[in-house]
């Protein structure tokens, strides 16, 4: 595996793409270290750390692999721009005129693709506009001066020219880097915050020294490195598994040369937990603001239930979400009555079914059972975080790498990045 990828390095065209990639992603970073003016990023930080805020915020960063919690130039990370994609995808199913546009190939997709940019740009600012509206409520956060409602309009115009550029940089990773270029910053988001989620397990051990028993001892840092290995694994095998169906050709019956119609167990990918999560992220900040205004004990106690993830009602309407998002998303992607007149006018059929309604019956039932086996698996790798967290005592940034759509993110986009690698050296030699 070392020497294939040693040798995939030496081809000039990856090596090219690969630097090019390198210079946008540092660019991409240094983004996350330039502050809001006149914020003060010490008390922010103290501010949005305490209680089920912080709790909150922490998963939401790992989410969509922004930064909001420090308020700076990139601060919304290309959540925005995901979201505004995923909701053009959707509108193109209901919607005529975008159905009509998707139809029309390259031309269409460049249209679509100026549509959501400008959704982007709107979604940018009225979010950064209600975060900052937010930031004005902490004491000592905003400078005095600096609290009306000029400074918040010209920061959230700042927020929303961040993003503008990381659109920008992803355009030209997808152009002249390796890999989808948003998907990409997305995975180097998450992945920066991993250095600093093993800081925190490892602190204890470099001011106390390597100890047995206890919830920081020396065999409980190393079922978390197994755990880590075992869940990265099974992340992979959902994200990689697939239902074959045989099928033969009505031309040379019998002689089907290993052929198969291929269904993949989880279709809808990392879509349903990010809906998923999303929206139950709306709840727990209406929660936090009602808890802050009423004092009520109850409206505490769902707002902890939902910035941590952890009650009884957060965890049933997340599961319900995600079956629903899993069985939309696959409807979407996989039409049965379309695949099944395909096969038939390519003179194509599966054995036992005849071509037609048949077919699209079967397809039907199989793509039924493998939405419900790839979301259940969906739904076990992402309460893992909060499992993990509960049990070790650990910190949500560091649990969150235990499964979650973090998680899910970065296996679907190192495996593609996997295949175009593939292709560059097929094609270099």
């Amino acid at each position: 595996m070392m020497a294939e990828l040693i040798a995939l390095f030496r081809v000039p065209e990856v090596k090219r793409r690969l630097l090019v990639t390198l210079i946008l992603v540092a660019v991409y970073r240094m983004g996350f270290w330039l502050p809001l003016p006149l914020l003060n990023q010490a008390e922010l930080a103290k501010q949005v750390s305490q209680g089920a805020m912080g709790e909150l915020l922490s998963a939401l960063a790992l989410v969509t692999a922004s930064d909001i919690g420090s308020a700076t130039v990139f601060g919304l990370g290309v959540m925005p721009y995901i979201s505004a994609s995923i909701l053009f995808q959707l509108l193109g199913q209901v919607y005529p005129a975008l159905a009509e546009m998707q139809k029309e190939g390259e031309s269409g997709r460049r249209k679509i693709n100026e549509y959501t940019r400008y959704a982007t740009i709107v979604l940018c600012y009225v979010q950064s506009f209600f975060w900052l509206v937010q930031l004005t409520r902490y004491p000592g956060v905003v400078q005095a001066s600096a609290s009306g409602f000029g400074w918040i309009a010209a920061s959230a115009l700042i927020m929303t020219a961040g993003t503008a550029v990381l659109m920008w940089l992803g355009e030209q990773i997808d152009a002249f880097g390796l890999g989808g270029g948003v998907s990409l910053l997305m995975v180097v988001g998450i992945i920066a915050r991993l250095p600093v989620a093993i800081g925190q397990v490892l602190d204890p051990f470099l001011r106390e020294g390597v100890r047995l028993g206890g919830d920081n001892g020396a065999e409980t840092i190393l079922l978390l490195a197994i755990g880590f290995v075992a869940v990265v694994a099974g992340v992979v095998v959902l994200n990689s598994a697939q239902r074959k169906i045989p099928v033969e050709s009505s031309k040379h019956r019998g002689m089907t040369g290993g052929q198969a119609l291929p269904l993949k167990l989880n279709q809808s990918g990392v879509m349903p937990v990010i809906f998923a999560s999303s929206l139950l992220m709306l709840p727990a900040f209406v929660l936090e603001w009602l808890a802050g205004r009423l004092g009520a004990p109850w409206l505490q106690v769902a707002k902890e239930s939902f910035a941590t993830g952890t009650g009884l009602a957060y965890l049933l309407s997340f599961i319900l979400l995600v079956y629903f998002f899993s069985f939309f998303w696959t409807s979407v992607a996989f039409n049965p009555k379309q695949v099944a007149d395909g096969l038939r006018d390519s003179g194509v059929f599966v054995p036992g079914y005849r071509p037609g309604p048949r077919t699209e019956e079967f397809l039907e039932r199989v793509v039924v059972r493998v939405t419900v086996i790839g979301a259940t698996g969906l739904i076990i790798v992402a309460i893992l975080p909060n499992l993990v967290s509960s049990t070790f005592g650990v910190g949500r940034m560091l649990s969150g790498f235990y499964g979650g759509t973090g998680l899910l993110i970065v296996a679907s986009v190192v495996l593609d990045l996997r295949q175009k690698l593939k292709s560059y050296r097929v094609f270099s030699k």
